[in-house]
């Protein structure tokens, strides 16, 4: 009997509309401004996957990249249902939740301390101050900041070194840019704030607001919006959990490597170390910034102890030993090195090298169609134009900055029979479908400067004494050095691992 009633309701649903049968979906438009991880073109990010994890059970979606100003204006005219990353009050027409999505950057005031003394918030009252458009609100300045909304803060510093500008505000990934002579001076001036979703103020606005904020605590009870983050650290930045911040160490992450669009990312170890300090030091709190090497320098060499501030791979000289606490080495960039695949030449490589050694020179004379590539013209380039005769440097093919995924894929494709570069960087370029383990490396014998040792690097204060004694403390256990550093070492070829194993005295198997 049963079966003929479910024959019968299947007959019904080929005659009649589908809807009766199949119930459709109401459509959410959702819009955002293309962010770089959270919202891609290719519709893939953080911030979509959460949006989905949220909504698309009850609707079906469709996601658009659109400007900022747009996005915002789609949501506030009531035209699209749900904007990405927008503050607390930003708009009367757009409401939020009561849960955020993730947290905002600092914002830096680069200024001219030659015209202002300037410290806190309360010092630009009355002042002319740039800011990127709809990212810095008029409600968290003083009242009477004259603000300027500019699209573009790239050299910002021009005009304020001529005093059209007192100041701009910006993120400290932007310093660089901003003021690329490093003339004027910066402070941080306003906290990292809680960015949200936007919906329109609406009965269905306020509907899809309590939806977020009835489903958010279950997904991160389950631990799926972690899921959704590169890393440990990164959603440790979005605070969803309150925290004790009576005594926090500021955890400054540093930019350092240029992508293929020129922009900056910071590196694997960085994220590796902040995440195994996170999780295995639970008698700390840490509050992760993100910041330059000019802020961080200026907050550990800062005459204000009250706050505890570090950050982790940077390099030990001189002045800075003068001020601030160390750690034990935490990372060695090793050597430039060639770097070849297992192919028809590398027989050719083999034969030219002495235990692991080769003459460069005698490489490229014997063999001239051999095919070499060297990223950017920086410390190796510049070493090789003067230790090789002109004609055989010339027979380098030389690739720009940013070009170290094309170098990989076009060694990978045998398109190039080898490239030197600096070897532990391969885990930051190697592309998707490259096997590292199918790379082997040499040393050249035409001695490319120095392995070059990094640090853990803190203000000296009691709480930061204690914590670098338990970080050097855990990292004399073997067992502990596997758990920060055996996947890295697993991201090298053969060589360069020994060499990095070596360099820090690792003792893991």
């Amino acid at each position: 009997m049963m079966k003929h009633v479910v024959k019968i309701l299947l007959l019904l649903c080929t005659l009649v509309h589908t809807s009766i049968c199949f119930a459709e979906k109401p459509v959410l438009r959702v819009v955002a401004e293309e962010w770089q991880g959270s919202t891609n073109a290719d519709l893939t990010g953080k911030y979509w996957d959460i949006v989905r994890a949220v909504y698309a059970e009850q609707y079906d979606l469709e996601f658009e990249v659109v400007s900022r100003d747009r996005a915002l204006n789609l949501v506030s005219k009531n035209q699209a249902d749900i904007v990405i990353g927008v503050y607390k009050g930003q708009f009367p027409n757009v409401l939020t939740p009561a849960l955020h999505l993730d947290m905002d950057s600092s914002f830096y005031l680069l200024f001219d301390s030659n015209k202002h003394k300037i410290k806190s918030i309360s010092d630009i009252d009355n002042l002319n101050i740039a800011g990127i458009s709809n990212y810095v609100l008029k409600s968290r300045l003083p009242p009477n900041v004259k603000l300027y909304p500019m699209d573009n803060l790239a050299n910002v510093a021009r005009l304020i070194e001529k005093g059209r500008l007192d100041g701009a505000l910006l993120y400290a990934s932007d310093l660089n840019s901003a003021d690329p002579k490093k003339q004027l001076e910066h402070v941080e001036i306003l906290p990292k704030q809680k960015m949200y979703l936007g919906f329109p103020n609406t009965k269905q606005g306020k509907q899809l607001a309590s939806i977020y904020d009835e489903k958010m605590p279950i997904l991160l009870a389950q631990g799926k919006v972690k899921e959704f983050f590169d890393n440990d650290l990164s959603f440790q930045f979005a605070e969803y959990f309150s925290k004790d911040h009576s005594n926090p160490i500021n955890w400054y992450l540093i930019a350092k490597l240029y992508q293929g669009d020129s922009s900056l990312k910071t590196l694997r170890l960085d994220h590796l170390y902040g995440d195994y300090v996170a999780n295995h030091f639970k008698n700390y709190q840490f509050n992760l910034k993100l910041g330059s090497v000019s802020v961080v320098d200026s907050v550990i060499n800062a005459e204000d102890k009250s706050q505890n501030n570090c950050v982790i791979n940077v390099f030990k000289n001189p002045k800075r030993s003068q001020y601030a606490l160390f750690s034990k080495p935490i990372n060695t960039y090793i050597r430039p090195r060639l770097i070849t695949k297992e192919n028809s030449k590398s027989t050719v490589i083999k034969e030219a090298s002495n235990q692991g050694v080769l003459n460069l020179d005698s490489l490229l004379t014997d063999n001239p169609q051999f095919r070499l590539g060297i990223v950017n013209k920086g410390f190796a380039y510049r070493t090789l134009s003067n230790k090789l005769p002109k004609a055989l440097f010339e027979k380098i093919m030389v690739f720009e900055d940013a070009a170290y995924g094309k170098v990989i894929k076009m060694l990978n494709a045998d398109r190039l029979d080898a490239i030197i570069l600096w070897p532990t960087v391969l885990p930051e370029i190697i592309p998707e479908g490259v096997n590292v383990q199918s790379l082997t490396s040499y040393t050249l014998e035409e001695g490319l400067g120095k392995d070059i040792s990094t640090y853990l690097m803190c203000n000296d204060t009691p709480l930061n004494q204690k914590f670098i004694r338990d970080i050097n403390s855990a990292l004399d256990k073997p067992d502990e050095q596997r758990k920060l550093y055996q996947g890295l070492v697993n991201s090298f070829d053969e060589e360069t691992g020994k060499l990095f194993k070596k360099s820090l005295a690792l003792d893991f198997e």
